[in-house]
């Protein structure tokens, strides 16, 4: 992430845009925090013991997620036509999946993971509908910026936790690589 912040600062800067306002801190917080930290930690911790299909199948909930909070919390109507959609995705998300042979076994054992990716798709459904509630104001590259620095700010705590041992080359320039990606 810091990466991807340092990467998408120096190209606001070479096409002159202003980003990282001050009156926009809150709003790079919270959508740096609840579409970036926040996913990417839960994902991180409970893609491993999932078998990468339901992983996707779950991943593919965050259109579901918004409809839901737009419907029950939000109290806003949804056009017909976006349920049909995301009743379709859903579809084939799990058509798609299963192709490859899913494996439910130890589903029942990791069911604290399964709700961890789905509290990480919520996630992003809130955001989503945060973004398009609260942040209109904000151009793209202030909002991408600014979240992304914030979203490295709350994971700085994770280098304590990190073996710095394990990291050659490789994965050095993987980092690099998915960070300027």
């Amino acid at each position: 992430l810091f990466i991807g912040g340092v990467f998408l600062f120096s190209v606001a800067l070479l096409q002159k845009k202003e980003v990282l306002k001050a009156k926009n801190f809150r709003h790079y917080a919270l959508v740096g925090l609840f579409n970036s930290a926040l996913p990417f930690s839960l994902f991180a911790i409970a893609a491993k013991p999932l078998d990468s299909a339901v992983v996707a199948i779950l991943d593919g909930t965050v259109p579901m997620f918004e409809i839901l909070i737009s419907i029950f919390i939000l109290k806003k109507s949804v056009e017909k036509g976006a349920i049909i959609g995301v009743i379709f995705g859903v579809i084939g998300i799990i058509f798609t999946s299963f192709g490859d042979g899913i494996s439910l076994t130890n589903l029942r054992e990791n069911i604290v993971f399964v709700i961890a990716i789905l509290c990480a798709t919520s996630s992003y459904a809130i955001t989503s509908l945060y973004i398009n509630a609260k942040c209109k104001h904000i151009q793209s590259m202030d909002l991408a910026c600014g979240s992304v620095f914030f979203a490295a700010l709350f994971l700085v705590p994770s280098i304590f936790f990190t073996d710095f041992s394990l990291i050659d080359a490789k994965i050095g320039f993987s980092l690099l690589g998915l960070g300027l990606l």
